[in-house]
């Protein structure tokens, strides 16, 4: 093979793996942008951290936020465990719908949530509001 043809080669590479790359990135915002009704009482992601965010009297925007404040972070944990147990979505996925947080975030929020019982009875108290039970 000629180095030109080697070279082509090379830079059709570069731009099928370019191209590969945004369609998942344009999947991914997709799946973490979709609400579409996955619990058993017909609400999605961004409808459960709505909810949250009315009982926690923070705006929605906040819990998605990349904002630390005191008040948010709770209201923030509650969010991420009940879109895991009310959705089928992959950790990776909730992540993207909390403001691109790594999934171990996602887990680490759902473990504080399990082992702290005014957080675990918050979230209780949120799902049976919108009609759910955990």
């Amino acid at each position: 093979m000629s180095v030109g043809m080697m070279d082509e080669l090379r830079a059709l590479e570069r731009r099928l793996a370019s191209g590969i790359a945004m369609v998942r990135g344009v999947i991914a915002e997709r799946e973490a942008a979709s609400d579409e009704p996955t619990t058993g009482g017909g609400i999605g992601p961004n409808g459960i951290v709505a909810v949250v965010a009315a009982h926690f009297g923070v705006a929605a925007a906040e819990i998605a936020g990349p904002r630390r404040r005191e008040g948010v972070i709770p209201a923030r944990h509650v969010a991420m465990y009940l879109v895991r147990a009310l959705t089928p979505l992959s950790l990776p996925a909730i992540g993207r719908v909390f403001g691109h947080r790594h999934h171990t975030t996602v887990l680490a929020a759902c473990q504080k949530v399990e082992r702290t019982p005014a957080l675990k009875a918050a979230a209780a108290e949120i799902a049976l509001e919108m009609g759910v039970a955990l």
